[in-house]
């Protein structure tokens, strides 16, 4: 697919066709290294729940003193990881269909899966000293809430280990112009500007840390929801990442 038949010469007829037909080649290696991309990166995110399972499964076998709780409260774990893990792979497969392919139109409550992602990841802030400020209101955006909810830990998770000792994280929706803007802005290190566009790009981070447990979806998601993005790096580090959804009208 990399080659070419670059015919050269004056404009003709012939010349014409067979710039169509590189132009045919091209964007068909495009779209299978997309896809390549897409594929081996998925595996990646899907490695963590698969990590998760296998400590549930062993900590009460390594326990001499576990019990029938135990072992039952475990299996609910493994239960909940399970069905979660399903629906992120019906998501994957809906957003594969094509960069460009509209998710399920779903009322979802952006708000609350804003503040699940806060509060889930309490434990870390504090870990690393983050501040976190966050401006909410009541809002609802249509939707794939599972999508969704994995560009929220995604973005987040970036904002939190990219970010400097005693740093701040802020995070916030707003209305504007008949739309729905999520934001979040992270102090951190200086970020060369040409390395922003990788946001866009499927499962891309903006550092790749070997065996960060962290691997993202990505931006790609947010073309499936019809959604607008604006990423511009701070001048004096960190990240401010803005994106524009459509608005469920009325909010239920």
């Amino acid at each position: 697919m990399h080659e070419r038949l670059s015919l050269p010469g004056r404009r003709n007829e012939l010349k014409d066709l067979a710039d169509t037909v590189d132009g045919l080649l091209g964007r068909l290696e495009t779209a299978l290294d997309t896809n390549k991309r897409f594929v081996a990166n998925a595996a990646h995110e899907l490695r963590t729940p698969l990590t998760v399972e296998r400590a549930l499964l062993e900590e009460p076998l390594i326990d001499p003193e576990a019990g029938l709780e135990s072992f039952r409260a475990n299996f609910e774990r493994l239960l909940a990881i399970t069905d979660q893990r399903g629906r992120l792979l019906e998501s994957l497969l809906t957003l594969s269909d094509s960069e460009d392919a509209h998710s399920r139109d779903e009322p979802v409550d952006l708000t609350g899966l804003i503040e699940k992602t806060l509060q889930d990841r309490a434990p870390d802030v504090k870990r690393r000293g983050l501040r976190v400020r966050s401006v909410l209101r009541p809002v609802w955006i249509p939707g794939d809430q599972v999508l969704l909810a994995r560009l929220l830990a995604n973005l987040y998770d970036n904002a939190i280990h990219y970010n400097v000792l005693g740093g701040t994280v802020e995070i916030g929706v707003r209305h504007e112009a008949g739309r729905v803007v999520l934001s979040v802005v992270n102090t951190g290190q200086v970020i060369p500007p040409d390395q922003v566009d990788r946001l866009f790009e499927p499962f891309q981070l903006l550092r790749r840390i070997a065996d960060d447990g962290h691997h993202g979806l990505g931006l790609s998601i947010v073309r499936a929801h019809r959604a607008d993005l604006t990423a511009v790096a701070r001048p004096d580090g960190g990240l401010a990442i803005d994106i524009a959804f459509p608005k469920v009208t009325p909010d239920p």
